[in-house]
């Protein structure tokens, strides 16, 4: 979390391995406890992302276009007029 801490993030993209978005999120609920989690920029700037990993990222194929496409969106979203509902937001 130090580490973490001192990069100082302005977006946070979260992916373990084996999980979607959803079970990502609920496996990092016990992060909002953390006040240094909490002062993250991503965090208190609403920039924090969970991805579904297996889906998307880890496996090669035609699904690592997506997963490239939820970047673009995670990292630019004002050039996205939609959301894309494979990924989750963190929000406290």
């Amino acid at each position: 979390m130090d580490e973490l801490a001192e990069s100082e993030p302005d977006v946070l993209v979260l992916m373990p391995c084996g999980m979607d978005a959803n079970r990502a999120r609920e496996e990092f609920e016990a992060l909002e406890n953390l006040e240094e989690w909490r002062r993250l920029p991503a965090v208190a700037n609403g920039r924090a992302y969970f991805v579904d990993s297996g889906a998307y990222f880890s496996r090669s194929g035609p699904r690592l276009v997506d997963g490239l496409e939820q970047m673009a969106q995670i990292f630019h979203p004002d050039m996205f007029t939609e959301t894309n509902p494979e990924y989750t937001i963190w929000d406290e």
